[in-house]
């Protein structure tokens, strides 16, 4: 017995959407009440534990097998490589200070989404994988239960916060109108998941190493957590009270609700 293809694929894409969804939003409507420097602290504290996760998945880059130039470690690395290089060369101001307009930020945020969404590929391919061998007849059945699947929706809530941040700080969010909000909310959640679910279904009817995969994810990642940690940082003579303390508390609150959705998947 296995899962089916279709309605199995479906329920996976709807409820990873809704997931990224609602992180989204939450994050983009809680830029009203909360200064984008600890939104941005709070997404560095998930970005965290999401490389250390993510390096994991990519077999840390072969590391452990000592220093051996095989295909496997040349491959890992080199794929690294390209996701750090490529998508940082797709945004070439990355490293210039004030040189974003609203449009450019939301094109900033979406390509965080993108940079985020592609290790998303290689879940997607191990969820599509395990669907198509298990002995289960139901989707919580095959992977565990309730807390892995509240793991899955958490995780793919709090993911998507990074470039949800990267849009706050960049995609000038105060000046947006509510409908505007909205439709960036869901292109942000939809450009995030994509990947996630063509490796879903890729997954399902081939059997392939998906370790590759999170080694680009790994590196691209590396991009969006560039552009979110520099809303951390204050202006020149700015003196805000307890503003060190308050920003580091708001990294250590992101990476316990990260910590703790990995916690239910133990």
């Amino acid at each position: 017995m296995v899962l089916p293809f279709g309605v199995t694929d479906l329920e996976f894409s709807i409820v990873t959407f809704i997931s990224a969804f609602v992180g989204v939003s939450l994050i983009i409507g809680a830029s009203s009440l909360v200064k984008t420097r600890y939104i941005a602290a709070f997404a560095f504290g998930v970005y965290l534990w999401y490389f250390t996760d993510t390096l994991g998945d990519a077999n840390y880059l072969d590391v452990n097998q000592g220093f051996v130039l095989s295909v496997e470690l040349i491959s890992l690395v080199a794929l690294f490589a390209i996701g750090v290089i490529a998508f940082f060369a797709l945004d070439g101001k990355v490293f210039t200070i004030g040189d974003e307009t609203a449009r450019y930020g939301l094109m900033v945020a979406l390509l965080a989404a993108v940079a985020l969404g592609l290790h998303g590929f290689g879940e997607g391919a191990d969820f599509g994988y395990s669907a198509s061998v298990t002995q289960y007849n139901t989707l919580l059945g095959a992977f565990g239960g309730l807390s892995p699947g509240a793991s899955w929706v958490l995780h793919k809530m709090l993911e998507p916060t990074i470039a949800a941040a990267c849009y706050v700080a960049f995609a000038g969010v105060k000046a947006k109108k509510p409908l505007d909000k909205l439709v960036d909310s869901l292109t942000l959640a939809t450009v995030f998941v994509i990947p996630a679910i063509i490796g879903s279904i890729a997954g399902y009817y081939v059997t392939f190493d998906h370790t590759y995969f999170f080694a680009v994810g790994l590196g691209a990642s590396v991009y969006a957590v560039a552009r979110v940690a520099r809303p951390m940082f204050s202006g020149s003579g700015e003196g805000l009270s307890g503003l060190s303390v308050k920003t580091a508390v708001a990294v250590v609150i992101g990476f316990l609700c990260i910590f703790i959705s990995a916690l239910l998947h133990s």
